[in-house]
C-alpha cells in the first residue's frame, strides 16, 4: 500500500511539475506577446504621427500650387489683354493716319 500511495504521489508530483512547466512557458510567452503589442502600439502611434504631418504637408502643398497656377493664369491673361490692346491701338492708329 505504501508503494501505491508513494507511486502516486511521484505520479501525482510528475503532473504538478508539468503542469508548473505549462503555465511558466505560458507567462514567458504572455510577457513576449505584451513587449511585442507594446512596441505595435507604439509604431501605430508614430504612423498615426507621420500620416497626420503628411496630410498637413499635403494641404500646404496644394494651396502653394493652387497661387503658382493661378498666379501663372493671371500672368498669361495680363499678356493677353497686353496683345489686345497693342491690336487695338496699332489698328486705331492705322485708322486715324489714313484719314
Amino acid at each position: 500500500m505504501k508503494e501505491t500511495n508513494g507511486s502516486k504521489i511521484t505520479e501525482t508530483r510528475k503532473q504538478v511539475d508539468e503542469v508548473t512547466d505549462v503555465m511558466r512557458t505560458n507567462m514567458t510567452r504572455i510577457l513576449e506577446r505584451e513587449g511585442k503589442l507594446g512596441e505595435l502600439e507604439l509604431r501605430a502611434d508614430q504612423l498615426q504621427t507621420d500620416s497626420q504631418q503628411f496630410q498637413q504637408t499635403g494641404v500646404k502643398l496644394k494651396r502653394q500650387f493652387y497661387w503658382e497656377n493661378m498666379k501663372m493664369k493671371i500672368l498669361i491673361g495680363s499678356c493677353v489683354v497686353l496683345v489686345i490692346i497693342i491690336i487695338i491701338a496699332s489698328v486705331a492708329s492705322s485708322f486715324s493716319t489714313s484719314d
